[in-house]
């Protein structure tokens, strides 16, 4: 009875204390930059992102657009989708889907193709993508 209330007890402490990951939606949200070309892409914490030449061009304005792309991304295990919006200047009717990794401790961005449409947004996050940094950080 003692190993059973033992054994339950430690089950029960790796659950609640976990190992101290973050999941990979925390982990996506915030500022980037492209490997290939140099475009900035902005991931938000209310599910929105942006893409642009310069981060203050890719930041989602009070609209919710940016410079070149917007729209609303979703994360499921290591899998990320993109969804433009209808307005946006690029990839309006094309969904991405990619599959993500994290490398360097959450600075780099793996990226690899699983399906779109979309030849500029493929070009950009083809090389994958490494996290900016701002002077506070």
């Amino acid at each position: 009875m003692r190993v059973v209330a033992a054994l339950t007890l430690a089950a029960l402490l790796v659950v609640a204390c976990g190992n101290g990951d973050t999941s990979s939606a925390d982990q996506l949200v915030g500022d980037w930059v492209t490997d290939l070309g140099g475009i900035h892409a902005v991931f938000t914490e209310t599910g929105t992102y942006g893409k642009g030449h310069t981060l203050e061009l890719a930041t989602p304005r009070s609209d919710a657009t940016a410079e070149l792309e917007w729209g609303t991304w979703s994360m499921s295990a290591d899998i990320l989708t993109l969804s433009p919006d209808s307005e946006s200047q690029f990839c309006r009717e094309s969904i991405g889907r990619y599959e993500i990794g994290f490398l360097d401790g959450g600075d780099r961005l793996d990226v690899t193709v699983i399906e779109d449409d979309c030849s500029p947004r493929n070009s950009d996050f083809g090389g994958g993508l490494t996290r900016t940094r701002t002077d506070n950080t």
